[in-house]
This record gives C-alpha cells, sequence and structure tokens, in this order.
C-alpha cells in the first residue's frame, strides 16, 4: 500500500499502516455489458460485489442493477492502461466462471468518468433540436478512421457522433428506442462496447467520486 496523501478528488484515506500513515486508494469505476437482461442473466448487487472482492478489489459498490461497480486499487495515482486491460480481461473471466455466460467488461479511473460526465461534446442548438438525452458508448479502444467512416454511414439523418479516447458520444432524435441506429450494428465495426446515459455517469460522479 502506498503511504502518502490523497493527490486528487479521487483518492481516499482508507486506513493506517503501522507507521500510523494514512494509506491511500483510487476510485475507478466498471461498466459491464448483459447484465440483468433477459430471465437467464440475473445478478444481485451481492453476487456481483462478491466477485469483485475475490480479486482483492476494495469496497466494491454495485450502483443501480444496469452492470456498474465503483471499487478502489490501492495508489495516489490513476493506474497504467495496461493495467486496466489485463484487470477487465480478469473481471470478464471471474464473471463469466461466476454467472456462466460471457460479461465484456470496461473499467475507467475516477478521473476519466468525471470527464465523460462533464463533457459538452454537441452545441446546444443540436441538444435543444433533438430532445434526447447524451449516451455515452464506452469502447475497449479508440476508433480509428475508418471505423469512424464506418458508423458514420450508418447514422441516421439528423443525429449526431463525436469520438474521443476509447468513447463515441451519440445524440439521437427523441431516443434510442426509436432511432435506427442500433448499438449491435455499431458493435460489428468498433468492437466490445457498453452504453450508459450522461445522466447515469454524471449521479454516479456526484454519489461516488
Amino acid at each position: 500500500m502506498h503511504e502518502s496523501r490523497p493527490s486528487g478528488p479521487n483518492a481516499r484515506n482508507v486506513g493506517e499502516e503501522a507507521s500510523g500513515l494514512q494509506t491511500v486508494d483510487m476510485r475507478y469505476a466498471a461498466f459491464m455489458r448483459g447484465l440483468n437482461v433477459g430471465k437467464g442473466h440475473r445478478v444481485t448487487n451481492d453476487e456481483l460485489a462478491e466477485v469483485y472482492r475475490s480479486l482483492d478489489l476494495g469496497d466494491p459498490t454495485p450502483y443501480q442493477a444496469s452492470g456498474n461497480v465503483v471499487f478502489d486499487l490501492p495508489g495516489d495515482k490513476p493506474a497504467p492502461k495496461k493495467q486496466l486491460h489485463t484487470l477487465e480481461a480478469d473481471l470478464a473471466a471471474a464473471l463469466e466462471a461466476k454467472l456462466g455466460y460471457a460479461v465484456p467488461t470496461l473499467v475507467r479511473t475516477g478521473p476519466e468518468v468525471v470527464e465523460l460526465a462533464t463533457a459538452t461534446p454537441f452545441s446546444q442548438e443540436a441538444l435543444a433540436k433533438n430532445d434526447a438525452k447524451i449516451q455515452v458508448l464506452l469502447l475497449e479502444a479508440s476508433a480509428s478512421a475508418k471505423q469512424v467512416t464506418a458508423v458514420e454511414a450508418l447514422l441516421p439523418k439528423g443525429e449526431h457522433l463525436v469520438f474521443d479516447d476509447r468513447v463515441m458520444f451519440w445524440l439521437p432524435v427523441g431516443g434510442i428506442s426509436t432511432s435506427t441506429f442500433k448499438v449491435p450494428a455499431v458493435e460489428k465495426t468498433l468492437g466490445v462496447c457498453t452504453m450508459r446515459t450522461q445522466g447515469t455517469l454524471q449521479r454516479m460522479v456526484k454519489k461516488f467520486l
């Protein structure tokens, strides 16, 4: 464990070593796809938290019932992406072993979730015209120029997309249920992804980060 003071809003004092110095953990969020969708994919929050504890992840706290878990890792700075990619694979494997079906899992640092929650990818004019919630598609990897072009070709007239680092912001017209732009088709081009409203991320930031 690191012996340091918190260096940012996502760092927490969590205990004391024998020396009396407080230890520091950083907060992270995991976003899982396919949980609690259909009769065969049900899992309780307690069952979900137990999987995270089995990997020695600190204070795992599920949020809502749609595959969001906030947890801690030791350190006063965000873990490198390579470590988080390994953790994503470990979580997906542990979840599949526990539940019996594949659960693609994407992990973001606390600061990354804050950045997604506060992003303003679309103009006020577009927001007013479309009258819809901003959808945030978390991606396993950043989209290439070729992938962006392919996905944009699927977009209905009047809807908007903005790509950034391992994320795609989508502004539908009205709502996702009436749009012809469907996530499964997008996933065929972009690979593993999972979607949340920006409002969900904002509530997670307010509650946990």
